[in-house]
C-alpha cells in the first residue's frame, strides 16, 4: 500500500523495515498466520524514515532525533467547545512527532472514511535537512451546512537536542507533504485487516 501511495520502491520500503526491526522500532514477522502485525506506532516509525529520506541504517538514530521533536508553538491551537480528549495528543507540550504521527494513524484507522471527510485539509510537510516538520490539523466536524471546525492547530516539531537542526541553508531545504488521503490509505488498510 505505501508502495502504491507514494511509488517508492518496495525493495528500498523493505529495506527500511528491516532496519527499524533490527533495532527493535518495527514489527518481528513470521510466516505463520498468526504472525504478529505492525502497530501505529511502528508504521509512524516507517513513514519518518521515508519523510527523512534516511539510509537505512540510520535507523535508529533517526527515529530517536523524530523522537525528541518537539511542538515548538502551542499558541497556534484554535478549537472550540466540541474539542474533546480525542485531540488531547496535540495540545500535549511533551508529545512528540512520532506522537502525533501515530495518533492520526489511529485516527484513521478508527475510521478511514469518517477520516478522509473530517480530516481532508490535514496535511504534514518535513524538511529533513533541518529535521523540522509542521502539521496542520484542520478537523470539521458534523454540523449545519456541511460542518464545522471541531479543532484546528499548526504544529512546528524541531529537535533542538541536535545542533545542526537548523544548519541547512534556505537554499538547499525540500520539504515532502503528506496528504489526509495518505493517512486515510494507511488507516483503511488497518482497518481491513481489522475485518
Amino acid at each position: 500500500m505505501l508502495h502504491a501511495e507514494t511509488g517508492i520502491d518496495t525493495t528500498e520500503l523493505a529495506l527500511k523495515a528491516r532496519r527499524l526491526r533490527e533495532v527493535g522500532l518495527f514489527v518481528r514477522e513470521t510466516r505463520s498466520p498468526n504472525s504478529p502485525r505492525a502497530t501505529h506506532r511502528q508504521v509512524a516509525n516507517l513513514i519518518v524514515m521515508i519523510l527523512s529520506d534516511a539510509p537505512a541504517l540510520y535507523a535508529e538514530r533517526t527515529i530517536a532525533r523524530a523522537e525528541a521533536m518537539r511542538n515548538m508553538d502551542l499558541k497556534h491551537a484554535r478549537q472550540n467547545e466540541d474539542a474533546g480528549p480525542e485531540f488531547a495528543v496535540f495540545k500535549r507540550e511533551d508529545a512528540s512527532f512520532v506522537d502525533v504521527l501515530a495518533d492520526l494513524i489511529q485516527k484513521a484507522s478508527d475510521n478511514p472514511d469518517w477520516f478522509a471527510h473530517a480530516y481532508r485539509n490535514t496535511y504534514i510537510e518535513f524538511e529533513p535537512l533541518s529535521f523540522r516538520a509542521l502539521v496542520d490539523l484542520d478537523v470539521i466536524g458534523p454540523g449545519p451546512m456541511g460542518g464545522r471546525r471541531i479543532f484546528a492547530a499548526t504544529l512546528n516539531f524541531a529537535d533542538h537536542t541536535n545542533e545542526l537542526t537548523s544548519s541547512a541553508p534556505q537554499s538547499f531545504r525540500r520539504t515532502t507533504r503528506i496528504d489526509a488521503p495518505l493517512l486515510r490509505a494507511i488507516g483503511a488498510e488497518f482497518a481491513r485487516q481489522d475485518g
